[in-house]
């Protein structure tokens, strides 16, 4: 009969399944749940032989290197730093790449960067350093897990996803910015700009103020719209066209109304906004970060980037088809979109509201829906 240290396997016919039960003492029993007398023996290893065969495990571990050497000599060896330069050097985006980058200095990743792939002892450590793990480093890992199994370096997560899991008190609240929050703004940053008391004369701050009513208008993410240059405007068709350096995707937006006036006093050659685009994208975030402080408009789950939420939405309220919300925010996906827009609060009108709503409302039957 098969036994490890002080268990032995025992068959019970009463539940027709394999046990492992302790000899002597209490008798403990531990169901392996098999039928299979072969898989019972693994079961009772995997369970009970980690500290009575040291040994045994060893020469099973050095077997599954071979067997992995005859698959891909290379996934036993891979490390995670491996792993961390291909997913750094991935995205198009190169403030993308500067954000990877610097994630994978701080926190556990210095831990485990020389660890293999196949370490399972990696999940522990990351464990022991859950205050060190926040909600960019968790969907981290996760994509680093996805992207390493694409490749076949993996065959499943090193680290359980469930460990990986971004709770709801993790996430910060984001939200659109309001008109009145955005005419706040603005307005601090005109009397900024003329040293209206109580604040003192900035030269940029007309600039900043003609940027943020860019976002507005437009809903660009904020590095797009800071390096805008007169390029991008076609007077002659009347539109602003670039590229999203995140995703690749082409905007194309039609000048008219507010923006009009807005790109016509702006500089006709060169950047749009001359100094702004020198920043850096944490330098814009904080500029705008500390006018919301002036404001007392701090934590209340506004940036830079609820000028996108604040478009999605205003897109989803005025009824605009959904194709033309996806040109505007440079989105490929109609479920972005929609979660962008997912606060909006307009109220679905009955088909015969609908019906005898204007045509030009209605573009090949569709609409933004939040």
């Amino acid at each position: 009969m098969e036994a490890i240290g002080e268990w032995k396997l025992v068959w019970r016919k009463q539940r027709n399944q394999w046990v492992a039960r302790e000899k002597g003492g209490k008798r403990r029993q531990i169901a392996l749940k098999t039928d299979n007398e072969e898989q019972a023996k693994m079961v009772l290893k995997q369970k009970l032989g980690a500290e009575v065969l040291p040994e045994e495990n060893r020469q099973h571990l050095e077997m599954a290197k071979a067997h992995l050497n005859l698959v891909d000599p290379e996934m036993a060896e891979r490390k995670w730093s491996d792993l961390m330069k291909l997913w750094t050097e991935k995205p198009p985006a190169q403030s993308t790449k500067d954000r990877r980058e610097a994630e994978m200095g701080r926190g556990v990743f210095p831990l485990i960067k020389d660890r293999l792939l196949c370490d399972r002892t990696v999940e522990s450590i990351i464990l022991e350093n859950k205050n060190k793990l926040g909600v960019f480093a968790k969907n981290s890992i996760t994509q680093m897990q996805n992207l390493a199994k694409d490749l076949g370096w993996i065959l499943h997560p090193m680290v359980k996803p469930i460990h990986l899991k971004v709770t709801k008190a993790e996430k910060r609240e984001r939200r659109a910015i309001t008109t009145d929050e955005h005419k706040l703004i603005t307005e601090a940053e005109d009397k900024a700009a003329k040293g209206v008391w109580p604040r003192t004369a900035s030269k940029n701050a007309k600039e900043k103020a003609d940027y943020y009513q860019l976002l507005f208008l437009t809903g660009a993410a904020q590095s797009d719209g800071a390096n805008l240059t007169s390029a991008n405007v076609d007077w002659k068709k009347k539109e602003l066209v670039f590229t999203r350096a995140k995703t690749q995707e082409e905007c194309k937006i039609a000048i008219s109304g507010s923006l009009e006036t807005l790109l016509k006093s702006l500089p006709k050659k060169g950047p749009l906004f001359p100094v702004v685009s020198t920043w850096k994208d944490k330098d814009r975030a904080a500029e705008f970060g500390r006018r919301l402080k002036t404001l007392s408009l701090q934590d209340q789950g506004v940036s830079l980037h609820s000028y996108r939420y604040h478009m999605a939405e205003w897109c989803a309220t005025v009824g605009m088809p959904m194709r033309f919300a996806q040109i505007m925010l440079g989105h490929s996906s109609k479920a972005v979109a929609n979660a962008y827009a997912r606060h909006c609060k307009k109220a679905a009108p009955t088909p015969e509201a609908y019906m005898k709503a204007p045509v030009a409302d209605v573009i090949d039957g569709t609409r933004l829906v939040a």
